[in-house]
């Protein structure tokens, strides 16, 4: 008897393994990193959050639009990707998508409050236009202003780690395997919509994150530089080992190297909004594959993403400037 198996290009390190049913080397450990990570911000958080409630501190009204800003955009996900019957298994789904939104916006809401009062303390600068989008101020110049950096930025970093990927194939390196949400185009626009909210869920839920884990080695450091480094070394790892396998040494290491260096560096430089939306123009336009021929039948359901994407650099320069033009000569129109 004999049998064969298909390998696409991007397994070619599994097709010249003995063993493929083997991890990738370092994988697990990149795994406890990551759950070790978890447990910090949840065990920390819920720590720091009952402190701060008893002493009176933290904002729990930018808390509560947090927890609700997340919630609703993990049930657009939901309600724009699920199938959906008209049945008893239907409602349970919806009710499993309430939990599920629920939990997530509680574990937010806990989470900023721990944070909240000590970012105030140690990076003031990262939370202005973050507080100011908090409080519904949306034609602020200064949250125009890191939306636009962060959506160029964005871009930027998409177009760095496309052409990493490619030197990556031109340095012998098998291509990246595509991913499962890079082929939502295929499945209709109410799709893309559900993925594009599901994108923003999960930037906003890894800029809290990582600002949480930056905060407290900032406060174990003592320099917000040397815990930068510290946290761009560590995010770096961890991705560059869930990539190895696929992308090969060299490719991983500068993808992974480039993407969190932006990140973080937008962070230092920005703040938590303009971080936020780098994470979501970079990951938006990633993870979903676009095509050149607008004339396939999926064509303009692609345009989904770069349109988002416009939107924000759009909106934020025209906000930027409150109200003025964009080409005015500063020396000659001089606000009174």
């Amino acid at each position: 008897m004999t049998s064969f198996e298909v390998f696409a290009p991007w397994e070619e390190r599994a097709w010249s393994s003995d063993d493929t049913s083997q991890s990738p080397p370092g994988t697990r450990t990149a795994q406890w990193i990551n759950f070790a990570m978890l447990a910090l911000i949840l065990g920390g958080g819920s720590f720091l959050a009952r402190r701060n409630i008893r002493l009176g501190r933290g904002d729990r009204r930018g808390a509560t639009r947090l927890a609700i800003s997340i919630g609703t955009l993990y049930m657009a996900w939901w309600a724009l990707t699920a199938d959906h019957v008209a049945s008893l298994h239907g409602v349970g789904m919806a009710l499993d998508a309430a939990a599920y939104a629920t939990l997530f916006g509680a574990i937010s809401w806990m989470v900023y409050l721990a944070l909240e009062p000590y970012v105030r303390k140690i990076w003031p600068d990262s939370v202005i236009s973050w507080s100011r989008l908090l409080d519904g101020r949306l034609r602020d110049p200064l949250v125009g202003r890191d939306v636009l950096l962060g959506a160029v930025a964005g871009v930027l970093v998409a177009l760095v780690v496309a052409g990493l990927n490619w030197l990556g194939v031109w340095l012998g390196q098998p291509p990246a395997a595509p991913s499962f949400g890079g082929f939502v185009a295929l499945r209709g626009a109410p799709t893309v919509l559900g993925i594009t909210a599901l994108q923003a869920l999960n930037a906003l839920t890894a800029a809290i994150g990582v600002l949480f884990v930056a905060v407290l080695l900032s406060m174990l450091l003592r320099n917000r530089w040397i815990a930068a480094g510290v946290i761009w070394l560590l995010l770096t790892g961890i991705q560059a080992i869930s990539m190895i396998v696929d992308r090969g040494p060299v490719t991983a290491a500068l993808v992974s190297g480039a993407l969190w260096g932006a990140i973080i560096l937008m962070l230092l430089r920005r703040g938590i909004v303009a971080m936020t939306v780098l994470l979501w123009t970079a990951n938006l336009l990633l993870g979903v594959s676009t095509s050149i021929d607008l004339g396939d039948w999926f064509g303009a359901t692609q345009l989904i993403g770069p349109t988002a994407v416009g939107f924000l650099i759009v909106w934020g320069a025209v906000t930027s400037v409150a109200g003025g033009s964009l080409f005015q000569d500063p020396l000659v129109h001089t606000p009174r």
